[in-house]
């Protein structure tokens, strides 16, 4: 320290550098508190022109104080576990870089300290201290995202604009009030408080108030977006379910009109009818004899991916006890689900003069995911994940049948509880929030760059009026 620095420097170093550091990251709060989709930071991040306002006053090496307070507000947001560490390491660097990058290139083509009253020095000055100095914390940040896993590849671009505008309008908003408030000439900056300041003041609090008020109005409209879309999505996935019972109802009705029916008559009848249902893999016929004894007489493998088993003995339901049930006492349908595959009973009934028996049964089996996919085939499903539930009447439990969801990080969801064929159905449909780090939301971002408009035109720190 003895070549630069004495002991009152040293202490006067370390007061700057932690009083930085602790308005970087108390401003680095607000910051969030403004935060909106595509990225994490905020609509407006005043720290970044504390900053470089900061660096021209007081010097570059107080630097530090950057460094420290960014990574502090990152700690905050992302914690410090790995690979988060690296994280805060790097959103700090890249802020630090910004902060004497702007300060370097303001000190080398317009000079510091300045009153700022020449055309070229105005626009020079906000052009490096903004635009350009602050291209490098959200390149920086954006790739320490990537690397860590936080975003993916095709949200890099929504939230790498998000972070640079962000940036930008803190310098270009808060750089000027740090200027009026501290820098020298006080003769001539001083001038502008009310002229300047004031307005620009003034301008900041009430366009803060209407951002909130636009973002409150964005989220309750993208919520009943979503609502819709779900109402949309659980009446289509209940339609397709409800089709699938009814062609598999018409093979019933084949049945109930053919005295005998023989293989081939089974497998072209089936083939004609249910091809266009690619969600059902196989429909098989079970016969019972005089002794209530099933058996499997023929089968229709309509999707050749599915495995052509006999599933009697996967059922939880005795079939042969099934066959001495009391007809009033069986129900139209019997649903099974299991690894992805809905099975599907049911009883063929034949009606004599005197009595009515269970003649056999049809044994479906549908692919869920399938399913969904034929169902939402023409709708629009992006910003949404779907988990549907099913109350197992066999284990009087309801269990999850089909997801979409890898982990819940939604910010809301949609239960959709409903009856299919007498059985208790739960489509639940989530918010994808990734699918909002995709889209930049245009009419809160239009708040912040008409604030930044109505600052820069009040910020112009010319004098002409006082110098007449």
């Amino acid at each position: 320290m003895s070549d630069g620095f004495s002991t009152n420097e040293l202490i006067r170093w370390l007061f700057w550098v932690c009083l930085l550091s602790v308005a970087y990251f108390f401003l680095g709060l607000s910051g969030h508190i403004l935060a909106i989709p595509p990225s994490n930071a905020g609509a407006f991040w005043p720290p970044a022109g504390v900053a470089l306002a900061s660096l021209l006053l007081l010097g570059l090496r107080i630097w530090p104080g950057v460094f420290i307070g960014n990574f502090c507000i990152s700690a905050w947001t992302w914690g410090l576990q790995s690979p988060e560490f690296f994280l805060c390491v790097a959103t700090a660097t890249g802020a630090t870089l910004a902060a004497v990058t702007g300060t370097v290139l303001i000190k080398r083509w317009v000079g510091f300290p300045t009153t700022l009253i020449e055309d070229r020095d105005i626009i020079l000055f906000n052009l490096l201290g903004g635009p350009v100095a602050c291209l490098i914390p959200a390149t920086v940040g954006i790739c320490g995202l990537v690397i860590c896993g936080r975003i993916a590849p095709g949200e890099i671009s929504g939230n790498w604009v998000s972070w640079w505008v962000a940036d930008t309008i803190g310098v270009l908003v808060f750089t000027p009030l740090m200027l009026i408030a501290f820098a020298q000439p006080r003769s001539i900056w001083r001038k502008r408080t009310i002229s300047v300041g004031m307005p620009l003041l003034l301008i900041f609090i009430l366009v803060v108030g209407l951002f909130f008020y636009i973002r409150q109005l964005e989220q309750q409209q993208r919520y009943d977006q979503f609502k819709n879309q779900s109402a949309t999505l659980s009446q289509a996935l209940k339609n397709r379910i409800e089709n699938d019972l009814h062609a598999i109802n018409s093979v019933k009705n084949f049945f109930i009109g053919s005295r005998q029916v023989e293989q081939d008559e089974f497998l072209l009848f089936t083939l004609q009818m249910l091809s266009i249902y690619h969600e059902i893999s196989t429909i098989s016929w079970i016969s019972f004899d005089k002794n209530g004894n099933s058996h499997l007489t023929f089968s229709s493998v309509l999707n050749f991916d599915v495995d052509n088993t006999d599933l009697r003995q996967h059922l939880p339901i005795d079939l042969n006890k099934l066959a001495k049930e009391p007809d009033q006492n069986l129900a139209s349908y019997y649903l099974f689900i299991d690894n992805g595959l809905l099975t599907v009973l049911t009883p063929v009934f034949t009606q004599t003069e005197t009595e009515r028996f269970l003649r056999g049964a049809l044994l479906s089996t549908v692919s869920l995911n399938d399913l969904v996919i034929r169902a939402f085939n023409t709708l629009d499903t992006h910003g949404s994940y779907l988990t549907i539930r099913f109350f197992d009447n066999s284990a009087n439990r309801e269990k999850v049948i089909f997801t979409t969801l890898t982990q819940n990080n939604s910010r809301y969801s949609i239960q959709v509880p409903l009856k299919i064929a007498n059985y208790s159905w739960s489509f639940n449909f989530f918010y994808d929030p990734s699918y909002e780090n995709n889209h930049i939301n245009w009419p809160v971002w239009w708040v912040g760059s008409h604030q930044w408009f109505d600052h820069h035109q009040l910020s112009g720190y010319r004098v002409d009026d006082f110098n007449r």
